[in-house]
């Protein structure tokens, strides 16, 4: 799956709404833009994007269950959301 499908497909899975993808891809474009694509991979920096932006806004969401959805590991996830977090 491509890292643009990621947030949709997770938006889609975890049934969120449109604002949940519209930032989520936000927060993906700015990960982009650090280079944490580069860094990570892209799947999970598009991942860790998704579950920042839950995190922040109380959403109901563990890492757990993005890698139930997604085939990445929860290690992955972890060091890629520490990364994101800081620059968004």
């Amino acid at each position: 799956m491509e890292p643009s499908q990621i947030i949709p497909h997770l938006q889609q899975q975890l049934g969120f709404n449109a604002e949940v993808f519209k930032q989520g891809t936000l927060y993906y474009q700015h990960a982009v833009e650090a280079k944490l694509d580069k860094k990570h991979n892209p799947l999970v920096v598009a991942c860790a994007s998704l579950y920042v932006y839950c995190r922040r806004h109380g959403m109901n969401i563990t890492m757990t269950h993005i890698c139930n959805i997604i085939p990445i590991t929860r290690e992955e996830l972890m060091n890629a959301y520490e990364d994101v977090r800081r620059i968004v």
